[in-house]
């Protein structure tokens, strides 16, 4: 079986495809493989049509709001609400593969495609419904590309207004470029980048639970010591056992030490 080292080593040498030479392509200050090209993201994606998207909200019936959260972690469900506790009059549905962004806080990572739970959901005009064109580039590796603070900072140059409120509009999130290899290639990376992502998530995942079990411990031995057959007290900070001493921290204060 391969280690994780090797099967990375591997799939970027894959990816790389022997490919040495370079031209004279350069995007964000990186030189780029000569069968890359670089295209305004209007190139991939184009406005899906408010008007077929459009919908009253109705008072009895319940809406999945949804949010897109920052530095590029997606898009998750932030509540469902009756139609009656919705200020908007109208709002527009989102379909699955669908994108999304905030057009105030794109410049900090926020949008996402849209996942099959969250289909259905809806959103104001101010996450404006993309939609990309899957013969040309890979959904994954679109996302992990915006995924880059670089990027982000093209859309806060693009962004126009005053202060907290500077928004990127539709217009002006398309113009922004970005380095688009052959589909095979971003299919790839991708598959690459996803499986690292999937690497620390578990990872992640075990250091949560193993906090968790330090707190549990911590607490149970702070209070009730290695064995739990010893006889206990009750005291002012609770049950302990029958043979420790209660001391305030000011009698066992030492200057700088214990």
């Amino acid at each position: 079986m391969k280690t994780l080292n090797e099967f990375f080593s591997e799939e970027i040498e894959h990816i790389k495809g022997g490919i040495e030479k370079y031209n004279e392509k350069e995007l964000y200050g990186y030189k780029l493989p000569e069968d890359w090209d670089i295209v305004e993201l209007g190139e991939i994606f184009q406005e899906v049509s408010k008007k077929e998207r459009k919908i009253k909200i109705e008072g009895d019936k319940e809406y999945m709001l949804i949010l897109t959260k920052l530095y590029a972690k997606g898009v998750e469900l932030k509540e469902i609400k009756r139609g009656e506790e919705i200020k908007a009059k109208e709002m527009y549905v989102v379909k699955k593969g669908d994108f999304i962004f905030s057009k105030i806080r794109a410049k900090q990572g926020a949008f996402g495609f849209i996942s099959k739970e969250l289909e259905g959901a809806v959103v104001s005009s101010e996450h404006p419904i993309l939609g990309l064109d899957r013969t040309i580039a890979n959904e994954l590796f679109v996302f992990y590309y915006l995924s880059q603070p670089i990027v982000w900072e093209e859309f806060r140059k693009y962004s126009k207004g005053f202060g907290d409120k500077t928004r990127t509009k539709v217009p002006e999130f398309l113009s922004v470029k970005i380095a688009l290899p052959p589909l095979e290639e971003q299919k790839k990376i991708a598959y690459v980048l996803r499986t690292i992502q999937r690497a620390i998530e578990h990872q992640d995942k075990i250091i949560e639970i193993t906090r968790g079990l330090k707190k549990s411990l911590m607490h149970r031995l702070f209070t009730k010591g290695l064995d739990v057959n010893q006889p206990t007290k009750q005291t002012d900070i609770g049950e302990v056992p029958e043979h420790w001493e209660l001391k305030q921290i000011k009698n066992i204060w030492r200057g700088n030490y214990w």
